[in-house]
């Protein structure tokens, strides 16, 4: 008699992975982890807040998407992600968490924001500029209230 046994893995279960990202502002992704989410080798990028840091795969009609690149032959990929997460981005290998039921990759840095200086002034004044609503703005404050509540029950 055939065994029917269903395995069933749970979507909420996150994945953790190690990431670098240059002081250029590239993030270096694993081929094999690259292959499996970021199928498409495209991606869009947000900053949840001075710490938090999100990049989620696209299909490629997605306007204004990030085209990760091929590093090695062996299927290393890359992306510059600078422009989306600014100057004061975080540098070095760091851990990350994949999110499959939400399709994400979330960069959680240790380190505390800046209190003064350059990067802090740059974005307080470009908090002050921002449009009232926008697709993206409205997309950033979902992502920063899930976040908020996915802390929340990990905590």
């Amino acid at each position: 008699m055939p065994d029917n046994t269903t395995v069933t893995v749970s979507a909420s279960r996150s994945e953790s992975v190690t990431v670098e990202v240059t002081a250029d502002g590239y993030l270096r992704l694993s081929p094999e982890f690259s292959r499996d989410h970021f199928s498409h080798d495209r991606c869009v990028g947000l900053r949840l807040d001075e710490t938090s840091f999100v990049v989620m795969p696209v299909t490629p009609v997605t306007p204004n998407a990030l085209i990760m690149k091929q590093r090695s032959l062996a299927g290393e990929r890359s992306v510059l992600i600078r422009e989306v997460w600014g100057d004061d981005h975080p540098v070095g290998t760091l851990e990350a968490s994949w999110m499959p039921g939400r399709r994400r990759l979330v960069l959680k840095t240790l380190s505390t924001p800046p209190a003064s200086g350059e990067a802090g002034s740059r974005a307080a004044a470009s908090a002050q500029n921002t449009p009232e609503t926008t697709p993206q703005n409205e997309l950033q404050n979902q992502l920063q209230n899930e976040h908020s509540l996915t802390s929340e029950e990990h905590e």
